[in-house]
């Protein structure tokens, strides 16, 4: 045996200091789920949902905002229409969503729950990804993720100017009033 053990090489495993898209993808749907219903535990989606949907989804995009964009556009094509709606890849006897349809939970409405999640976050990460408006970021990342986002950092980031433009509406003013009609 110490023979053995004298031969027996450990191998070093590597640190990955990055999480992968797919992983960081989740970690914001999943927080995205939670802010969504603070207060209201019981009628959220389930964790194992959000990631075994969001695992069929990913194509292995190589950044966040491709895998998001991804997994959320395939998402709902992948609950199948009778049990199981969402099957463990590792045994698909099982169905992750087997309480949707119990009578017991029924009052949840988790099924409901799901597809009003989804689609609130097919909404909400297509305004974040697609607006350049440092103030309309900050304040949905703190709505919608309770996350404090430092303004002027991101608009360093995102290169827009220091100071924000406000845009004040031209006022028309009629030179030579119309006259009133007579009878």
């Amino acid at each position: 045996m110490t023979v053995l053990m004298e031969k027996a090489q450990v191998d070093e495993i590597p640190l990955f200091r990055r999480k992968a898209p797919l992983q960081r993808a989740v970690q914001l749907l999943k927080r995205h789920r939670d802010q969504m219903y603070k207060g209201d535990e019981d009628r959220k989606p389930i964790s194992i949902i959000i990631t075994t949907l969001a695992a069929r989804a990913y194509n292995g995009e190589q950044d966040i905002e491709s895998a998001l964009a991804s997994i959320l556009s395939k998402m709902e094509s992948l609950v199948n229409p009778d049990a199981p709606r969402v099957p463990n890849p590792v045994n698909p006897a099982e169905d992750f969503a087997d309480r949707w349809p119990m009578p017991q939970h029924k009052y949840l409405q988790l099924e409901e729950n799901f597809f009003l999640w989804l689609r609130a976050a097919k909404a909400d990460f297509s305004n974040l990804l697609s607006s350049d408006d440092a103030s309309f970021i900050t304040e949905l990342a703190m709505d919608k993720f309770a996350a404090r986002v430092n303004e002027a950092d991101l608009r360093s980031r995102l290169g827009l100017l220091a100071t924000t433009s406000v845009h004040t509406p031209t006022q028309h003013v009629a030179q030579a009033p119309s006259k009133p009609w007579s009878i």
